[in-house]
C-alpha cells in the first residue's frame, strides 16, 4: 500500500507513486486493502469471492486490483473472475512469482499471473541494475533477496519493476507507523498498479464517459512506454516490453496532442457461412457453460465495418482490439476432422484499417446437434443475428498534428476561437456586415453534435462566450452557420 499510495511531503516515512501531496491537501488515490485468507483450504475460492466483491459494484467497485499471490493449479473460476473484472473495466495487475520461493523453475506457469494477457498486466521484478531480477543483482547484504529470481512463465510477463529490498520500502502492515524493506515480484507489481492509477487520473473524466480508458488502453500505455530491453521494439520472453517507466507515459503521450478514440456502432455487419455441417469440439476447461462434447454445427464468419473518418490532421499512431467491452469470437483449428477450440478466448482480428474505415472479423458457431444425433440448437459464444449483440470494439491512439498550446485559431473565414486548448469556456469572435443570427454547433471527432445553439449578431465584431465545461477532454469542431457563410474551427478541450 505504501508503494502505491503513501502521501509525500507529510514528514512521515516514504512517498508513494500515486500518494498525492500533503502540502496541497491532496491525498492521492483511494486505497482499499483486503485480507483474503490466513492460509488453509479454499484459498482460490476465497480469492475469487474477493475479486467479485471488489469489482461487481454491489458495495463498492475498484478501478485497479493489485494481486501478489500465486498458485500452480489452473482454476476455471479464477479464469472467469479475471474475464469478468476486465469486462467491468477493472485494470488487473498480478505479480509473476519468485523462484525458488513459489516454484521450481523460472519458467513456471503460475496463476493468476498467467491468465489471458488481455485481462491482466503481469509484472516481473528488476534488480538494482534495472535488468531482470536474477541471482546476484539484488541486495548483497541479504542472501534471500540477492539470490531469488523473477519467474517469467514463458512469455506472460508484460513489464518488470523494482523488486529488491535494496531499493524498495513500504508501510509495515503490522505497525502502520513504521516502514520496512520489501522484496520480490510482490514488491514490483504495486509500482505498476500505482502508475495505472496516475494514468487513469490523467486521462479519465470523473464521470462515466466513452473516452475513459479501458483496461487494454492502460496496458498499452504502460507497456509501450517501458524502457525496452532486447530485442528492441518488441516484447521478449523474460522482461516483456521492458522496465516500467511511468514518467515516459506522460511525456510521450501528453494531452491534448494525443487522444484515444473508442469506436462507435458499426456501419455494417455481415454474417456469412464459413463451414456448414462440420464437427466442432469445445473443451470444457475453455468454456464451462458448454458441455465437453463433440457437436455437429455451422461455423460463421462475422465481419463488421466502422466508418470513423478521422480528420486529415490526425495521425494514426496505433490501434488495438478491446475485448473487455464485447462478446468474444472463437479461435478454431481443424484437428482430425473437427473444428476444435484451441484457445480459451481469442482476439477479434482486424481485416483492414485506414484513416477512414476499420474492418474486423471473428467466428461464431451454431451447435445443431450433440454427437451423434441429439438436437441442441445453441449459438456459441453468442448469436450474431441478435440486434443487441455486442460489437467488435477497438481503440485508436491518435496524434493531432495541428495542436499547439494557447493558440488563437482562425476558421476557414474570419472567425476566431480562443483560448485553445480550452477548459470551461471558449470565446468565438466573428465580424459581420449586417445584423443577423448564427447557429453554432459543436461536434466530436465521430461527428456527434454535442452543442447546438443560436445567437443574434450585430453589425461589426461580435464575441460569443460558449460554455464547454460539460465536454470531455478531447478534440472538437465548431461549425458557424449564418445566412451568408459557413465556417469551421477546431479546438481542444483540456483540464
Amino acid at each position: 500500500m505504501g508503494i502505491i499510495g503513501a502521501v509525500r511531503n507529510n514528514g512521515i516515512g516514504i512517498a508513494g507513486i500515486a500518494g498525492g501531496d500533503a502540502t496541497n491537501s491532496d491525498f492521492g488515490i483511494k486505497k482499499f486493502s483486503m485480507k483474503i485468507t490466513g492460509g488453509g483450504n479454499n484459498t482460490t475460492q476465497l480469492l475469487c469471492n474477493s475479486i467479485y466483491e471488489s469489482v461487481s459494484g454491489v458495495d463498492f467497485s475498484m478501478n485497479i486490483l493489485n494481486l501478489s499471490l500465486s498458485t500452480s493449479e489452473y482454476n476455471q473460476l479464477l479464469w472467469e473472475m479475471y474475464r469478468y473484472s476486465s469486462q467491468m473495466g477493472v485494470v488487473m495487475v498480478s505479480s509473476s512469482g519468485n523462484y525458488p520461493a513459489n516454484a521450481n523453475s523460472v519458467n513456471a506457469i503460475l496463476y493468476p499471473a498467467c491468465v489471458k494477457k488481455d485481462w491482466n498486466i503481469c509484472v516481473g521484478a528488476s534488480g538494482i541494475n534495472g535488468e531482470l531480477k536474477v541471482n546476484g543483482n539484488g541486495n548483497s547484504l541479504d542472501n534471500l533477496d540477492n539470490q531469488y529470481q523473477s519467474i517469467h512463465g514463458g512469455d506472460f510477463v508484460d513489464v518488470i519493476a523494482p523488486g529488491t529490498n535494496a531499493m524498495v520500502k513500504t508501510v509495515n502492515g503490522l505497525v502502520p507507523t513504521s516502514f520496512v524493506s520489501f522484496t520480490g515480484t510482490s514488491a514490483a507489481a504495486p509500482h505498476v498498479s500505482a502508475v495505472a492509477g496516475l494514468v487513469l487520473s490523467y486521462w479519465n473524466q470523473p464521470q462515466p464517459d466513452n473516452s475513459n480508458l479501458a483496461p487494454e488502453d492502460v496496458s498499452y500505455l504502460i507497456t509501450r512506454t517501458a524502457t525496452d530491453k532486447i530485442p528492441a521494439g518488441q516484447p521478449d520472453n523474460s522482461t516483456g516490453w521492458g522496465l516500467l517507466n511511468g514518467g515516459n507515459i506522460f511525456t510521450t503521450y501528453s494531452q491534448p496532442e494525443y487522444s484515444i478514440y473508442h469506436n462507435s456502432v458499426p456501419t455494417s455487419r455481415t454474417v456469412t457461412m464459413y463451414h456448414a455441417n462440420t464437427g466442432i469440439f469445445i473443451p470444457d476447461q475453455n468454456y464451462p457453460d458448454v458441455d465437453n462434447l463433440a457437436y455437429i454445427g455451422d461455423v460463421y464468419e462475422v465481419t463488421e465495418t466502422v466508418d470513423h473518418n478521422f480528420p486529415l490532421n490526425y495521425e494514426i499512431v496505433d490501434y488495438w482490439i478491446r475485448n473487455s467491452g464485447q462478446s468474444m469470437g472463437v479461435q478454431l483449428s481443424l484437428i482430425n476432422g473437427f473444428y476444435t477450440l484451441t484457445s480459451a478466448e481469442t482476439d477479434i482480428v482486424f481485416d483492414s484499417f485506414d484513416q477512414n474505415t476499420a474492418v474486423t472479423k471473428s467466428y461464431v458457431c451454431f451447435l445443431k446437434d450433440k454427437w451423434p444425433n441429439i438436437p441442441y440448437n445453441v449459438w456459441f459464444p453468442y448469436n450474431p443475428n441478435n440486434g443487441n449483440a455486442q460489437t467488435h470494439n477497438y481503440s485508436v491512439l491518435l496524434k493531432d498534428l495541428a495542436v499547439s498550446t494557447n493558440e488563437q485559431i482562425s476558421g476557414n473565414g474570419d472567425a476566431k476561437l480562443f483560448p485553445n486548448p480550452a477548459t470551461d469556456n471558449v470565446t468565438i469572435e466573428l465580424s459581420n456586415n449586417k445584423s443577423t443570427s448564427v447557429e453554432i454547433k459543436v461536434t466530436d471527432i465521430s461527428g456527434r453534435t454535442l452543442i447546438d445553439k443560436k445567437y443574434s449578431l450585430s453589425l461589426g465584431t461580435n464575441r460569443i462566450n460558449l460554455d464547454v465545461s460539460s465536454l470531455a477532454n478531447s478534440v472538437y469542431f465548431v461549425n458557424l452557420q449564418t445566412n451568408a457563410k459557413n465556417e469551421n474551427i477546431k479546438f481542444v478541450k483540456s483540464k
